[in-house]
């Protein structure tokens, strides 16, 4: 009568996955160093901080009924901002910012009131093309902020 060794798997499962954790290891070792963050903003650190406080800016904003519209004309960005009952808003302080992407770099521009609730800045020329930039505009504890796509 042939003697049969009865095979033992536990052995050969426990390397097989020590191997399979090594793999993905190396892999995500690979890939941390390999890749670019997609962190565009370079305050984000400072901006997690006041998380809580520009969501209250935010909504102060949203029950003031601010509305925004922003326009190109030529290489003039203007912005009009109304209040709920369609009046100007006035005394805001505004900024136009480009996070730095491609050839153009990163940057805030202020826009100053032109007239009653229009503000207006003129863009460098540098811009070209289809721009991702952010418009945020504040005032007495209110903050407004809007994505903005041009195309120059």
């Amino acid at each position: 009568m042939p003697l049969t060794t009865k095979s033992n798997l536990w052995p050969s499962m426990l390397a097989g996955l020590l191997g399979l954790f090594l793999i993905f290891t190396f892999w995500s070792i690979k890939k941390a160093v390999s890749d670019v963050s997609a962190v565009t903003d370079r305050d984000y650190y400072s901006h997690g901080l006041r998380y809580e406080d520009s969501q209250i800016e935010q909504r102060a904003a949203l029950s003031l009924g601010w509305q925004s519209r922003a326009r190109l004309e030529g290489r003039l960005l203007l912005v009009e901002l109304l209040d709920a009952g369609k009046q100007p808003v006035t005394g805001a302080l505004a900024e136009f910012s480009v996070g730095g992407a491609g050839d153009i770099p990163a940057m805030n521009i202020p826009l100053a009131e032109s007239s009653p609730g229009l503000y207006s800045a003129q863009l460098p020329e540098a811009f070209q093309g289809e721009i991702r930039a952010s418009l945020q505009i504040h005032r007495q504890g209110a903050k407004l902020h809007k994505s903005l796509l041009l195309s120059l």
